[in-house]
């Protein structure tokens, strides 16, 4: 997938997350068709602690918001139960995510 469409597919995904809040299928359908699952996103990481790591969003490059909102997904998984995607989703930390994705894709040269 090129530049400009992994940039609609985001701008559409960010739209579809606003309609549904903490929908975890709508992330992981959006790394799956981008090709960007990092099923080795904890190499990205270096604290280990996810809350710490999502403080880097506002200077993240485009692979490690794709390694953060991985690990977002894994550990929905891990506490499925009690709705942690849907409370990163309302602190605005999905957003956010997601739309620094797009800024680095519009920034980037290739």
């Amino acid at each position: 997938m090129n530049k400009t469409d992994k940039i609609k597919a985001i701008q559409k995904t960010i739209l579809e997350a606003e309609k549904r809040p903490g929908d975890e299928i709508i992330l992981h359908d959006l790394l799956e068709k981008t090709g960007d699952i990092k099923r080795n996103y904890q190499h990205y990481l270096t604290t280990g602690d996810l809350d710490i790591e999502l403080q880097q969003i506002p200077d993240a490059d485009y692979e490690l918001c794709t390694a953060l909102l991985t690990a977002i997904l894994r550990e929905g998984y891990r506490s499925m139960f009690d709705n942690t995607i849907r409370q990163r989703a309302k602190a605005g930390e999905i957003r956010a995510l997601l739309e620094r994705m797009v800024e680095t894709l519009q920034n980037s040269e290739s």
